[in-house]
């Protein structure tokens, strides 16, 4: 676990040792979720949901103690060292993650797609293989697949899959291929597939759900495609599921003001559902929660946006935390903003 916090450092050199903290472990928080999109950090928010504060502590002193990091008198901690500590494999790893986005549904995804490549597989060929998947929520999409498209479905996934996996680097397409299961075809178990050096903790781990979140986040590229199809069944499986509703209704139509007297929340509440939205979703409506004066004064500030600190800005200026928060990302995302 030492490895993989120093891994971090060599992407952010300078970072919030609490906040670092909170993000890891999975707080939804406005302020959590924008500093790591700000940061760089959201591919790793919540990876370690029951990393306890304690052992957290425990990591960042062994590595003051070995030289490793620095702590500031404000709670930042610096990176000492200039080498990477990391392998070449493991730093792929980091590189593959993008636990904001596909936490579950990476390997709810996988998991459907291998078992339809399974079943369409064996449909008509075998009565008899072992399901991969028995919950219902896997079964039926695939069994919904095999009613409508047969026989056909195996050469339209067979293609499917050459094409992502033609996009995939190398080592990640073939173990992802010889994971496999179909008719007279037993898959490697996920361990059996990962280099020696991945195979302590917590990389087994990492290695296994940065392969799994790499090949979704390829067909989420291909909309066209039966595996998306498939993916879309549980591609919300990430969401918070109360920000879910709050978006819909955006999309429906309805103001900040209706939002909130249907669902009988407060503003914050839905300024995280909006940030939630804006962090998760390229097609986010920025348009629609800027006035044309408060974009003016934003893009009259001096300096990069994502260094801003809201603390300093409405001091000077009357701008609420929302859209002060959606400038930051709509920046970061390099989103072109017209007033």
């Amino acid at each position: 676990m030492d490895e993989f916090i120093l891994g971090i450092f060599e992407k952010r050199s300078v970072l919030k040792g609490s906040t670092l903290y909170q993000l890891l472990t999975g707080r939804r928080t406005s302020s959590v979720l924008v500093y790591g999109c700000l940061n760089d950090l959201l591919p790793f928010w919540g990876l370690f949901p029951r990393l306890s504060e304690e052992a957290y502590q425990g990591i960042l002193k062994q590595l003051e103690a070995t030289g490793s990091l620095e702590q500031d008198s404000t709670g930042f901690y610096h990176k000492i060292a200039d080498e990477s500590s990391l392998s070449l494999e493991k730093a792929a790893v980091l590189d593959a993650l993008d636990n904001f986005r596909f936490n579950k549904s990476g390997e709810q995804g996988w998991r459907l797609i291998r078992f339809a490549i399974q079943a369409v597989s064996e449909y008509r060929r075998s009565k008899n293989f072992v399901p991969l998947e028995t919950a219902p929520k896997y079964t039926e999409p695939v069994r919904q697949l095999i009613r409508s498209q047969g026989v056909a479905a195996r050469a339209t996934l067979y293609d499917e899959l050459s094409c992502f996996f033609s996009e995939l680097p190398e080592r990640i397409a073939d173990e992802l291929a010889q994971s496999l299961t179909g008719y007279q075809m037993d898959g490697k178990a996920d361990y059996q597939l990962l280099p020696q050096s991945l195979l302590e903790k917590p990389w087994q781990e990492l290695a296994i759900k940065a392969r799994q979140q790499l090949f979704i986040k390829t067909v989420a590229a291909h909309p066209e495609t039966i595996s998306y199809k498939l993916y879309q069944q549980v591609a919300f499986s990430d969401a918070n599921q109360s920000a879910l509703i709050s978006r819909r209704l955006f999309q429906a139509g309805a103001s900040m003001e209706d939002v909130m007297a249907q669902r009988h929340l407060k503003t914050g509440t839905i300024n995280d559902h909006l940030i939630e939205w804006a962090l998760s979703d390229s097609e986010f409506p920025y348009s629609r929660f800027f006035d044309n004066h408060t974009l003016d004064i934003l893009q009259q500030l001096s300096g990069e946006p994502v260094a801003w600190r809201y603390g300093d800005i409405a001091q000077k200026e009357a701008i609420d935390y929302l859209t002060f928060a959606l400038y930051q990302i709509a920046a970061k995302q390099e989103v072109s903003l017209c007033s």
